[in-house]
């Protein structure tokens, strides 16, 4: 297998693309998670340090570079989360990544914070909204775009499924809001959101995603007293689940719309639990007004059901993602795409290949 020009170590990480996607996506984001027990990632922080951006990482050949975001980044702690994509690039058989770090060379380019092209450019153009949800309080920062929400009542931090997550005390009538635009509008489109949550109570109506008001009230995805999920429209079509959700477990809910056959659902995966829900629903949803909220409903301009509970990694996209692309997502999400393997080294191979009689160059790093 080739190396990349300039680095000295890496890390190979095999996508069970068999059994964890099962057809062809492209543009696909992958997250890797550096920490204990994933092969030799935490030797990515005894090389680095706290600087992030000494790392490429590769498509199967060893040297087509990806975009990657830095997510998560704990140097202290050895822990990292990473999402690396690119324009194009397709997955469709079983195949590898390969990551490269290195304490000797420039900064990556192709490495980006929240934010920075290089990070944007790992998410495709049907994103609209991504919120990793980890910042300690205040706004909530979009990956895409400009989305930025608002903290009412101070919702929290703390440890989320992917890295850090909003924790949300209903007590404290929390909430995470913006006001309406078109990326958050929908209409008679195929769109599909994304979150991961976990309750900390049910038998309660609380909510995920909303965009409502008292007028063209828009579209719900709300846990209701029964504890199943109610997702549609406030005031007209609905469907329900037909699965419960209890306290203290993670779930990621997919909650779309296709346009073309006229139909909502909500799939759910989590550990024992794939469970898809789908309705029929007629001339789409309303494209209003309304404010966009996570963790609570408004109307008449006043906030109720708020969630007792937590929510990480929501994605908005105004497009119908596959069942591939559902599937692939809560396994990378739920790290169980990839395997990790252990440390290479450039010196290592040159060994092996000058014992043949081969010239090689090293490079430092």
């Amino acid at each position: 297998m080739a190396w990349l020009d300039g680095w000295v170590k890496r890390i190979k990480l095999d996508i069970d693309y068999t059994n964890k996607i099962g057809a062809s996506v492209t543009w696909f984001p992958v997250t890797i998670f550096l920490k204990s027990g994933n092969g030799d990632t935490t030797k990515v922080f005894d090389a680095l340090g706290d600087n992030h951006h000494k790392m490429a990482i590769t498509q199967s050949d060893g040297t087509t570079e990806l975009k990657a975001e830095v997510e998560q980044w704990d140097s202290g702690n050895k822990v990292g989360v990473l999402h690396t994509s690119l324009d194009g690039w397709a997955i469709s058989a079983d195949t590898s990544l390969y990551l490269y770090y290195g304490n000797a060379r420039d900064d990556n380019s192709n490495i980006g914070d929240k934010g920075s092209a290089s990070g944007q450019a790992v998410w495709d153009s049907n994103f609209k909204a991504i919120w990793h949800l980890d910042e300690t309080s205040g706004t909530r920062y979009d990956s895409k775009g400009a989305n930025n929400l608002t903290d009412n009542n101070t919702v929290g931090q703390a440890d989320g499924k992917i890295g850090k997550g909003a924790d949300f005390e209903r007590d404290n009538q929390e909430s995470l809001t913006i006001n309406d635009n078109a990326a958050l509008s929908m209409g008679d489109i195929d769109f599909t959101m994304e979150v991961w949550f976990k309750l900390e109570s049910n038998g309660i109506s609380q909510h995920l995603i909303r965009k409502d008001g008292n007028t063209n009230r828009e579209y719900l995805l709300q846990l209701d007293t029964g504890n199943t999920i109610q997702y549609g429209k406030p005031a007209g079509t609905t469907g329900k689940t037909t699965i419960t959700y209890t306290t203290a477990t993670w779930y990621y809910v997919a909650f779309y719309h296709d346009a073309t056959n006229d139909v909502m659902g909500v799939q759910t995966y989590s550990v024992g639990v794939d469970n898809l829900s789908t309705k029929a629903i007629t001339g789409g949803f309303i494209d209003g007004g309304n404010p966009f909220m996570l963790g609570a409903e408004q109307y008449g301009g006043t906030y109720y059901n708020w969630l007792d509970g937590m929510e990480d990694e929501v994605r908005i996209a105004k497009t119908l993602r596959s069942a591939a692309w559902m599937k692939g997502t809560y396994n990378t999400l739920n790290d169980s795409l990839l395997t990790y393997g252990t440390e290479e080294t450039i010196q290592k191979r040159a060994a092996s290949y000058q014992s043949l009689g081969w010239g090689v160059k090293v490079y430092g790093g």
